[in-house]
């Protein structure tokens, strides 16, 4: 993110299109407050990147220029308020201004831009209750109905009205009428997804009739690139690609991710189902927020060479490479030391184990499905500082993987240096007993052992929690001078 105080030209180049009039929006404000803004990136709608960051002054104006063919959304959030999607059109100019009790528009399409903001958290409200009601009332041909034409929702017909009137008063063109009216098209069918999570997301069996409902959603807008243009687009994409990933057989599945790792796209695989700029939007949407989050449910350097090789010059994966540089010099590279599980049933044997000898050992259960223990190797290179700085304690990872394929995956993709051990059926039993009391095993969890293998900690705090983890050691280590 670039801070700026006065004037910003942006050239956005989209997929095999070169424009040649920019679009202007003017951002003013009656007090001081942060703007961050978030750009479309490759043409599509960008949710989770913020590209620029303003200091608004009081009383200035700041003026953004971008390229957009014909159209675009930019998302835009003044500190204390809700985000705004401003639409836009090539060569247009939209102006912005943040008051302090709400936003308002003017310029190109003022109307719809301050209709569909105004009405946001209404629409967010009223169509959980309006899809609710249809589903418990109607009727299959009534709720059919809805979905091959949402504005039939009585609760939402107010909405689609107010648009036909702006748009036959030529208040908004017709490029802002259509979006306007789409965007809330699907935002309804996005909620009647929501009604189907459990299907979609494979946890029960869906009957014939859920599988209409789904399957006419998904062909209205399956296929359409103009749809990520959208801010509720990636969402009906994601959901149905996931559900059509899941209609598949397992053959066809493996064909589909034919020639790369299980870990390139994690559970992410789906996607490759999707037409190529909503197939990037998606990816670069993910890799965004597991580098933001540190949510490690991919080999993210396997994912770039992937994205790379199919998007030379998109804008997004020039992103995804800067957001990996910056990664691997704070992680550093990996260099795992495999030990043999045949050897150690418990922690004493640990002991025998050249380079863990003689010195007290923190113990970082987990496995490669478990993505809150993925979550917190983001943690490790604060982790291994932290330990250095008492010099008589050394690390291991202990894994309850069943398949040690996936094990050693997940490792390489992580980039997890350090020991890592498979867990033996005599050491899981051996951890059920001594560790859980015979209960089932949670994780991630995190011990420390002494020299000889008596658990000293056996619920230590997690790599995120630093503060309270170096707590925990310094009652029984002590730091290096």
């Amino acid at each position: 993110m670039r801070l700026k105080l006065l004037f910003l030209t942006l050239l956005l180049t989209v997929i095999g299109y070169v424009p040649s009039q920019p679009a202007t929006i003017i951002f003013s404000s009656d007090e001081d407050v942060m703007l961050v803004i978030n750009r479309p990136i490759d043409g599509f709608y960008n949710r989770w990147f913020p590209t620029d960051t303003v200091f608004l002054q009081s009383g200035t104006k700041f003026i953004y220029q971008l390229f957009v063919n014909p159209w675009g959304v930019v998302r835009s959030q003044f500190q204390g308020k809700l985000a705004a999607n401003i639409f836009i059109e090539k060569g247009g100019t939209v102006y912005v201004h943040n008051t302090r009790e709400r936003i308002e528009f003017g310029g190109c399409n003022a109307s719809a831009n301050a209709l569909m903001d105004n009405t946001n958290v209404y629409r967010w409200m009223i169509r959980q209750t309006a899809i609710d009601s249809l589903f418990q009332t109607a009727n299959i041909d009534e709720i059919e109905a809805v979905i091959s034409k949402p504005r039939l929702l009585p609760q939402i017909t107010r909405l689609y009205e107010s648009l036909d009137s702006l748009f036959a008063k030529g208040k908004i063109s017709n490029k802002s009428y259509h979006f306007s009216i789409r965007a809330i098209d699907h935002e309804i069918k996005d909620q009647i997804f929501s009604v189907f999570r459990n299907e979609l997301w494979g946890l029960v069996p869906v009957n014939d009739t859920v599988k209409r409902y789904i399957s006419l959603i998904g062909k209205s807008f399956f296929g359409n690139e103009e749809i990520t243009l959208d801010p509720v687009g990636r969402n009906l994409n994601s959901s149905y690609s996931r559900f059509l990933f899941r209609q598949m057989s397992t053959a066809e599945q493996e064909l589909l991710t034919a020639g790369f790792s299980r870990e390139t796209f994690g559970p992410y695989s789906y996607f490759l189902l999707l037409e190529e700029l909503s197939r990037l939007a998606l990816f670069f949407d993910a890799f965004v927020l597991q580098y933001k989050f540190g949510v490690n449910e991919f080999d993210r350097a396997a994912m770039y060479q992937y994205l790379r090789s199919e998007f030379p010059d998109s804008e997004a994966v020039q992103i995804i490479g800067r957001l990996l540089e910056e990664e691997l010099r704070t992680t550093g590279l990996a260099e795992p030391v495999f030990l043999s599980r045949d050897s150690i049933a418990t922690f004493s044997d640990l002991g025998n184990i050249e380079g863990l000898q003689g010195n007290y050992i923190m113990v970082s259960l987990w496995a490669s499905w478990c993505m809150p223990c993925r979550a917190e190797f983001r943690h490790s290179h604060r982790l291994r500082t932290l330990l250095s700085s008492y010099g008589n304690v050394e690390h291991i990872y202990i894994s309850i993987d069943e398949n040690e394929n996936r094990w050693t995956g997940a490792i390489e993709a992580l980039r997890a240096s350090g020991f890592h051990l498979l867990a033996s059926d005599e050491l899981q039993t051996f951890l059920i007993n001594e560790v859980y009391q015979g209960r089932s095993m949670i994780i991630p969890r995190y011990l420390l052992i002494d020299p000889q293998g008596n658990i000293l900690i056996d619920d230590l705090a997690r790599p995120s929690d630093m503060v309270n983890l170096r707590n925990q050691l310094d009652k029984y280590l002590r730091r290096m001078e």
